[in-house]
């Protein structure tokens, strides 16, 4: 029974259109994603810019293939307006080149990967606040036990941490930094919710449509860039190892990219969430005992506080809180009939 059992899950790993297959590839390609970016920050923590350009343009030149119509040789007609992309790409460039931008203002992996389990409750909160979505009150206590664990992270990094990549912190740019992190933050809860709005308002369940035009259409953006990332070309060029550690980026990327857009036209924006979620766990136990990250007792109580959040987060719901008990009598952003009282989905994993 229990070798049968482990085949039927294995078999779901390989099955591309199970959330299954989706939540092993987030599992790998981003852990995997996160260990070769600490490498490559060791050796410069400014590279973020052009980190973040090479991903776009390799993950673009992958995708096209699934976005072209051979027999008219020309692109298939889009599901989702370009108008809309418009707006998705100005939140997932903005949000894609802050996170990396960020450790040059001295934030460490450590506190970036906490931080960045915020995401549940920005996530959480935009859904309520602007989409009129419904939500029980045990997943509120839970994201307020989330923020308190960020809360105290910050804490904890702000009072423990004097150097990080070999630098020593200055106080000021760490604050802009976490500033940037936080308006990152608001933008990737932002833009999961319009992502699953446009699944459901269009009828398109195609990640690969998604992650072409939202990549595509961020590369010209990156011309604001222009002095950071020749000074980046140069720091390459005086470390050669960086070339083979930015084409293991660029793979593990499009490995983990490719499982969180899958993932979301799967299931819905909470459940990717949790996954990025429960992923970031995994990447910071890389961070600590593989790279020997400062990790303290306030540390650890924060991050016990986050995944112990997130355990509650996805435990069955009882009483609901709808837009209307927590927001303000504004209105809020209009969605199909359908979405205003469809249940979320489950990722199942066995």
């Amino acid at each position: 029974m229990s070798l049968q059992l482990l085949i039927n899950n294995l078999a779901l790993v390989f099955d591309t259109n199970s959330p299954v297959s989706s939540v092993a590839m987030i599992m790998v390609g981003c852990v995997l994603n996160v260990v070769v970016l600490e490498m490559i920050l060791n050796i410069d923590s400014k590279l973020g810019p052009l980190i973040t350009l090479i991903q776009f343009i390799f993950i673009a030149l992958e995708s096209i293939r699934h976005n072209i119509d051979w027999e008219t040789k020309s692109l298939k007609k889009r599901a989702i307006p370009l108008w809309f992309y418009c707006i998705l790409v100005f939140l997932f460039f903005f949000q894609s080149v802050v996170n990396n931008l960020v450790f040059s203002y001295h934030i460490s992996i450590v506190l970036h990967t906490i931080f960045r389990s915020s995401s549940l409750l920005m996530n959480l909160a935009i859904g309520i606040l602007m989409f009129g979505k419904t939500h029980s009150k045990e997943k509120i206590y839970s994201v307020v036990l989330i923020t308190v664990g960020i809360f105290l992270a910050v804490v904890a990094s702000n009072k423990s941490e004097s150097t990080v990549f070999g630098q020593e912190i200055n106080g000021s740019e760490w604050f802009v930094g976490l500033m940037l992190l936080t308006a990152s933050q608001f933008m990737t809860g932002l833009l999961g919710n319009l992502q699953s709005y446009a699944y459901q308002k269009y009828g398109t369940n195609d990640e690969n449509e998604n992650i072409f035009y939202s990549h595509v259409l961020s590369i010209p953006c990156f011309i604001f860039f222009a002095p950071s990332l020749i000074e980046n070309y140069y720091s390459m060029q005086q470390h050669p190892i960086l070339y083979w550690y930015m084409f293991l980026s660029v793979l593990t990327q499009i490995v983990c990219i490719k499982g969180v857009y899958k993932l979301t036209a799967q299931t819905n924006s909470l459940a990717t969430t949790l996954t990025i979620t429960v992923r970031k766990f995994v990447s910071l136990l890389f961070s600590i005992f593989y790279f020997g990250n400062t990790f303290t007792l306030l540390h650890t109580f924060s991050t016990f506080l986050v995944f112990y959040g997130t355990h509650l987060f996805v435990q069955k719901p009882k009483n609901v809180i709808t837009a209307s008990d927590s927001a303000p009598p504004t209105p809020t952003t209009e969605l199909p009939s359908s979405t205003k009282s469809e249940k979320p989905k489950e990722v199942h994993t066995n």
